[in-house]
């Protein structure tokens, strides 16, 4: 009897050491995964993702601290360098964010603030009480990529989407579990130079929300207004198309430093007139005073974090029924 309870003993500590190996394996590959997408990932994130009932934050610290030793000893070993800074491990080589980098599509500058915007503008829109499912087109550049990016991180968006952006869409269908079940896109050719749609056709639909982003804002210190540009002319006729028709709310997302009257101008992009259409820009920092003021006299809201977008003016009463409001795809 007694060596009956000792081979039950020994067997139920196999299983816990399976379950344990399991359970380090998975963390690892949920490290690993996380790094891949996003260049970084966090303890606190590792032990917000991990922690249930059957487990506690003082045995999931312990964990981050073996699987992180194992991410840098195997990265290391394929020439891949990770490194760690205030609980956060860093990926110092290419990945999500980078892949895609070029001259013209610098995914790769300003990373920090770019991120910080994408993480804004993905809790907005998986904020339904704020998005309120509407339809939403996201725009070209750089800092939209670093949106989808965001959007990545264990959510899902039951919006309907509509996208110029190419290298966005690439890594919505890289992962495991996409954000978005379709996307649609415009007619358009592509330029694999500056991955970007080119000579777009005028789309059968307007979207709700447009969300696009800038390469700079100008400051008129004589008429106190701002306006935005784009450097490439061709990214300023595509990118009016959709936020001249938007219905409810332009975002545009520009990063803090590229603020200023002294930038070089390039062609503007356009805002639908009047006040019928809410207005929010999205960036890391707020701008200087009389950039702020002129925004703020020019109805735009500012946002910098995520309890900013509570201070976004209620949606007008107009519908997606109106005559000027074209149908969205997948929009009965």
């Amino acid at each position: 009897m007694f060596e009956a309870e000792r081979i039950n003993h020994k067997g139920s500590t196999s299983k816990k050491r399976k379950t344990k190996s399991k359970r380090f394996e998975e963390q690892v590959g949920w490290i690993s995964d996380q790094l891949r997408h996003f260049d970084h990932v966090s303890r606190d994130e590792f032990v917000d993702h991990f922690l249930d009932d059957q487990t506690n934050e003082g045995n999931l610290r312990s964990d981050w601290c073996r699987g992180k030793s194992a991410i840098i000893a195997v990265k290391a070993c394929d020439g891949v360098v990770v490194e760690e800074q205030n609980n956060t491990l860093f990926l110092r080589t290419p990945s999500g964010v980078s892949q895609f980098a070029t001259k013209q599509f610098q995914s790769d500058h300003d990373v920090a603030a770019k991120q910080h915007i994408g993480e804004l503008v993905a809790a907005f829109l998986a904020d339904e009480k704020l998005s309120r499912k509407m339809s939403v087109f996201l725009g070209s550049g750089s800092t939209i990529l670093h949106v989808g990016l965001q959007m990545c991180k264990d959510r899902h968006y039951n919006n309907l989407f509509a996208t110029v952006n190419i290298p966005m869409a690439a890594l919505w269908c890289q992962c495991e579990d996409p954000p978005v079940k379709q996307v649609s896109f415009p007619e358009a050719d592509l330029d694999t130079n500056r991955a970007r749609l080119a000579t777009i056709q005028k789309p059968s639909w307007t979207p709700a929300i447009a969300i696009v982003g800038a390469d700079g804002c100008h400051y008129d210190a004589v008429k106190d207004l701002v306006s935005f540009y784009a450097m490439d002319r061709s990214v300023a006729i595509n990118t009016n198309v959709y936020v001249m028709s938007a219905t409810d709310l332009v975002i545009v997302c520009l990063a803090s430093e590229k603020m200023g009257s002294g930038r070089n101008m390039g062609p503007r992009i356009e805002l639908p007139p009047g006040k019928e259409v809410r207005r929010a820009l999205v960036t890391d920092k707020a701008p200087g005073d009389a950039i702020l003021g002129a925004l703020k006299k020019a109805g735009w809201t500012i946002i910098t974090e995520y309890d900013d977008w509570k201070r976004l003016p209620e949606a007008g009463e107009q519908l997606r029924t109106v005559d000027n409001v074209l149908p969205f795809p997948g929009e009965e």
